[in-house]
């Protein structure tokens, strides 16, 4: 690969290029030789150079090779580029990005996996806040519809917002159905029936997305049973349930709940 740099690039020209190298598809570019170069040039020194050549390199290595020798974590991008200027706030950044990088086109990992591997030595309250901002990047970049239906009729249709619980109407709650968010229990609600419609617990059950695919189910009702088509879930065991395009159905009294990726 033959750099052609100049005094003068801006980050965006240096930027086209890298892309242009990936692109073509014939030479993986290096992404150490166009920082060591981007050194030598007086205009670019204090800029974040290196940040966005590596949100470049690491998309397009999960996107372009299936060869896991030849994909990359935030890790060696922290590790190979601290000279270049690569630091604390970047590696937060891109982690985030390889995050919806890889749920997009890669091995879509769970929350749970990602933190472990991304922040190993972070408290628990850091990697709580940290799996929280995940979620939230996930369900904004690919929503899951939740429809909401009874045995007569269609009563609701939102984007599910996780941790949500699902139940029937509590004194403080707004008419069902609706989704609100509890500020006292730090999590969505969703209500889908009545207060005296006791076909359905006031906690009927928990969900939370994990990953691309992924919302686990947790079932609360020690009274109402929670079912996926046939197979009834055990109450306070976390189930992983797999959502594709085409739609997954929970059933609980005579409630059901449609969710589908979109």
């Amino acid at each position: 690969m033959i750099l052609e740099l100049a005094e003068g690039d801006t980050p965006s020209t240096l930027l086209d290029s890298f892309e242009a190298w990936w692109c073509e598809g014939k030479q993986i570019p290096s992404i150490v030789d166009y920082c060591n170069a981007c050194t030598q040039i007086d205009s670019l020194r204090g800029t974040r150079v290196a940040w966005e050549l590596a949100m470049v390199d690491l998309e397009f290595r999960w996107r372009k090779t299936t060869d896991p020798t030849l994909r990359r974590s935030t890790h060696w991008y922290v590790k190979n580029l601290a000279e270049y200027g690569f630091e604390e706030l970047d590696r937060r950044e891109l982690s985030l990005h390889e995050w919806i990088v890889r749920s997009r086109w890669g091995d879509q990992p769970t929350l749970d996996e990602f933190v472990a591997e991304q922040w190993p030595e972070k408290t628990a309250h850091e990697r709580e806040d940290y799996r929280r901002e995940l979620r939230e990047q996930l369900e904004l970049l690919f929503p899951i519809e939740c429809n909401v239906g009874n045995e007569t009729q269609h009563l609701l249709r939102v984007y599910l917002q996780t941790p949500c619980l699902v139940g029937r109407q509590r004194s403080t709650d707004r008419p069902a159905p609706s989704c609100q968010y509890d500020e006292a229990q730090g999590l969505w609600r969703l209500v889908v029936s009545g207060r005296s419609q006791n076909s359905v617990s006031r906690e009927q059950l928990q969900l939370e997305r994990v990953a691309m695919n992924l919302v686990r189910a947790v079932p609360l009702s020690d009274v109402v049973s929670s079912y996926v088509g046939d197979n009834c879930l055990a109450n306070g065991k976390a189930t992983d349930l797999k959502i594709s395009p085409r739609g997954t159905e929970l059933r609980f009294g005579n409630v059901c709940l449609y969710l589908r990726r979109v």
